[in-house]
């Protein structure tokens, strides 16, 4: 019973995290957008 509890529950983490990471994902892709059109002239900083 505690096995399958702690097996459900990293799932659980798991799931949550890569939301997480997505979420991150979008975030960091639309600061660099904003940042592109606020400085054309910076180039990649990464």
């Amino acid at each position: 019973m505690q096995a399958q509890l702690a097996r459900s529950e990293g799932a659980w983490l798991v799931t949550i995290d890569a939301r997480e990471v997505g979420r991150f994902a979008r975030m960091t892709d639309a600061i660099r957008r904003i940042e592109s059109a606020l400085y054309p002239r910076s180039g990649n900083r990464g």
